[in-house]
């Protein structure tokens, strides 16, 4: 048989009456309140902190700290990207040492003596090149100086989504934790009504223990998010080079649709153009391997015993014959499959940013989508469900389970909508990756 309502003493009334109310004004949302304009406020926060192995009442932020100003940390501060910048800059000096002729080699003979036998010989000799060998070499290194380059350029654009992704996640997570704390603190003006039914014999004792269970839940959650934030703060400090501030207030970034990318060379391809462009330019130096090397010599002789003891000068030019062809042909074979893997690798590049961005923007929408869902109807018929809920429960109307439940699924909307703002942040982020350019060098 349906059980019907108890009817209490007033005394007892009052006390739910005030309970109730409390747990609404603190389980709803900004937005519902800001519609009925209530009067009351959540208590503010203790001015005590939490001792370990203790819940605070409310998270305790410190300085605010913004996302513009973690990745201004990032670019200046983390020695892994200082490190890949200073190698950049020092392989610019690859084309100045490469195109440059090889060291000439002088050689000198004495001759101790007396008379006609002493004599000395001075030779100076230059080794020069076929044409186009030193452009060649050039070529080659400029393309591996571009390759470091970009590469530096690759691993900041990935700090810099590294960071974006763990900030947005962290002040996600103090959202939740705010918002559970709010729900908490309604649940312990609950208790002590429940107390008072069960002291008063209008009240189960299966109401104290589920509303107990129910607060331990929520403290065992706050704790596995508590965990998860410390993993993403210290994660933001070593990003940004070991320092941040203690305890910082993060702002979860407005959502912003990514625009329709004119980048025409994204940083993700600049590393394998500089592959391809190196492979090219070997492949020019190994078909200039079958051309030949050109010398040339000159000498000073004094007291030539030839010219009867008089000075000599002596020119020459030498010429190395590329004679053995196998080990060349091998070469220039190798360097033209070199080429062909350049251009596969570059295509597989262009073909990962392509269905990778064509992802994330899909997810995007599907994004958007539930969380217009969420915000039009799912939200505001949990927040309708959730004071008519109160309503009848402080009239005698509903029953402490129904209650419970319309405020459980409150929460977990809420809690459901910070998680769908957190991936929305994330991907934009990843699109935002793929859309990098190439960035200029830096001092």
């Amino acid at each position: 048989m349906p059980r019907s309502p108890v009817r209490l003493p007033s005394a007892a009334r009052s006390r739910l009456r005030v309970a109730c109310l409390s747990l609404a004004v603190c389980t709803a949302s900004p937005a519902l309140a800001r519609q009925h304009d209530h009067s009351h406020h959540a208590p503010p926060p203790p001015a005590n902190a939490a001792t370990p192995g203790t819940r605070p009442d409310t998270l305790r932020h410190g300085p605010v700290w913004t996302l513009e100003e973690v990745l201004a940390q990032v670019e200046d501060r983390h020695p892994g990207l200082r490190a890949a910048r200073l190698s950049a800059r020092a392989a610019g000096t690859l084309p100045d040492r490469a195109s440059a002729l090889p060291d000439p080699m002088l050689t000198a003979d004495v001759m101790a003596g007396q008379g006609r036998m002493a004599r000395s010989e001075w030779m100076a000799e230059q080794a020069f090149p076929w044409p186009g060998t030193l452009a060649a070499r050039r070529r080659a290194a400029e393309a591996e100086a571009s390759g470091v380059a970009a590469s530096a350029a690759v691993l900041a654009a990935d700090l810099r989504m590294e960071a974006t992704v763990a900030y947005v996640e962290a002040a996600g997570l103090q959202q939740k934790i705010e918002r559970l704390d709010r729900y908490r603190s309604g649940i312990e003006g609950f208790e002590q009504a429940a107390v008072s039914r069960y002291g008063s014999g209008t009240g189960s004792q299966q109401a104290v223990l589920r509303v107990q269970l129910e607060k331990n839940m929520v403290d065992e959650k706050r704790w596995m998010l508590e965990a998860e934030l410390a993993d993403r703060l210290e994660r933001l400090a070593r990003l940004a080079g070991g320092e941040r501030p203690a305890d910082p207030t993060l702002l979860l970034p407005r959502f912003e649709a990514p625009a329709p990318t004119g980048v025409h060379r994204p940083v993700d391809l600049a590393v394998p153009a500089a592959d391809s462009a190196r492979a090219e330019a070997e492949r020019a130096m190994a078909r200039l391997e079958f051309r030949p090397m050109l010398a040339a010599r000159a000498g000073f002789t004094e007291g030539s015993i030839m010219r009867g003891n008089r000075d000599a000068v002596t020119l020459g030019a030498a010429v190395s014959i590329p004679l053995w062809r196998a080990p060349r042909t091998a070469a220039l074979e190798a360097a033209r499959l070199e080429v062909r893997r350049a251009e596969a690798m570059l295509e597989e590049e262009r073909q990962r940013i392509a269905t990778g961005r064509a992802a994330a923007l899909a997810r995007i929408g599907f994004g958007r989508r539930q969380l217009d869902l969420v915000d039009r109807t799912l939200l505001p018929q949990a927040e309708a469900t959730h004071l008519a809920t109160v309503s009848a429960y402080t009239n005698g109307l509903a029953d402490y389970l129904e209650l419970l439940d319309a405020e459980r699924m409150l929460l977990e909307l809420e809690l459901s909508r910070i998680d769908r703002l957190v991936a929305l942040a994330r991907d934009a982020a990843e699109v935002r990756r793929y859309d990098a350019p190439l960035e200029g060098p830096r001092p």
